[in-house]
């Protein structure tokens, strides 16, 4: 028997999938729940004015008129806010929407369901409506990108993730209490993706000319994605990151001659300013999904160790570097192999690039998050 195979037998090839994990016995997985940046809507309803028993406070909420007149058991204003916190809670036509709460001659108002959007107006001089937090809904987490957590649902419950984007993060901030000592040298040192930034000046006249003679010194060196500054009449110097998720080393010391009067140091880095510290894995693909995402409030599948595919039009080489972008926009979470502004490195040791695929637009990372 013969078998023959013609050229119009050969298929092309199958496509790479972005998110697609490259099955090996070594692979870690989990789920995160993404929430972020979701938010329950919070406004403020003041009470002014003086006093008086026989006062009537009219105002709106959600389309509905409410009022309350105020009795001399109420004593004072914030008296007046627990009854007009007690008022909106006991009022069906509202309550199924928002709770209220008094603090002092205020009432806060909360939306109960997150990303819902409620109304509120007055006309009423002795009212005034303010807004703390808008109403967000969580977005949603494409396929093949860096997903991160910081938290978590409860003390035994699921890691809450999000998409590797600088809005989830807090910037770091670095800060140095100087001390005056003329003739010495300032001296400071800053490391951003794996590079040195270094400046130094002589201490002259006083701390506030010294301090920001040497912002001026750092600034002329350092990327626009960390900044130096100096606060005039606090003796702070300060290393700010721009981009926030993208952290940073830092140091200050005096030179020569600065006995003990070392800078003190404090900083906020950590989990919630590091993306490289936060990142738990990349978005595996999903037939359960229509889109090419996860939708808000869902369970995101995610490999955190293994080979997984993403999309790159960069066609990076083995070993290269690997950059997240941060930026928000429809690369956030992206992984490359160059660096920009708006990206940050990621440690060799968890992320690495394994090969490439020109004609899918697709490359190969291994990970161990």
């Amino acid at each position: 028997m013969t078998i023959s195979i013609k050229a119009s037998d050969v298929k092309a090839p199958v496509a790479g999938l972005v998110g697609e994990a490259l099955w090996a016995p070594h692979n870690r997985g989990l789920t995160l729940i993404n929430k972020t940046p979701q938010a329950q809507k919070v406004a403020t309803l003041t009470v002014g004015g003086v006093f008086s028993a026989g006062t009537v406070y009219t105002f709106e909420l959600d389309g509905f008129e409410l009022s309350y007149t105020s009795v001399s058991g109420d004593t004072n204003l914030a008296g007046v806010a627990v009854k007009i916190a007690a008022l909106i809670n006991a009022d069906l036509r509202v309550r199924g929407k928002v709770s209220a709460e008094a603090a002092s001659a205020t009432v806060v108002v909360t939306c109960n369901w997150p990303g819902l959007d409620f109304t509120y107006d007055e006309d009423d001089a002795n009212l005034s409506w303010a807004l703390t937090t808008a109403a967000a809904e969580a977005g949603s987490v494409p396929f093949g990108r860096l997903v991160c957590s910081v938290d978590q649902t409860s003390d035994a419950g699921s890691l809450i993730g999000f998409l590797a984007v600088s809005t989830a993060f807090t910037a770091q901030v670095d800060s140095y209490v100087l001390t005056y000592v003329g003739g010495v040298n300032l001296e400071c040192e800053v490391w951003i993706n794996g590079e040195k930034y270094s400046a130094k000046h002589e201490m002259a006249t006083d701390v506030d000319t010294s301090g920001a003679a040497l912002v001026v010194a750092m600034n002329q060196i350092l990327p626009s994605s960390v900044q130096a500054s100096y606060v005039s009449g606090t003796d702070t110097f300060k290393v700010t990151a721009q981009l926030a998720g993208l952290a940073f080393e830092s140091a200050l010391n005096l030179g020569a001659g600065g006995g003990a009067s070392r800078p003190v140091k404090s900083s906020n880095a950590g989990l919630a300013t590091s993306v490289a510290l936060a990142a738990k894995g990349i978005s595996e693909h999903t037939y359960k999904e229509e889109s090419a995402a996860y939708p808000k409030n869902a369970g995101v599948q995610t490999l955190s160790g293994g080979q997984i595919r993403v999309a790159s039009l960069q066609a990076p080489g083995r070993g290269d570097a690997v950059y997240v972008e941060l930026a928000a926009g429809d690369d956030a979470g992206k992984l490359f192999n160059s660096s920009s502004a708006t990206r940050a490195l990621l440690p060799a040791s968890k992320c690495s690039w394994v090969r490439s695929k020109a004609s899918d637009q697709t490359a190969v990372l291994e990970i161990s998050f």
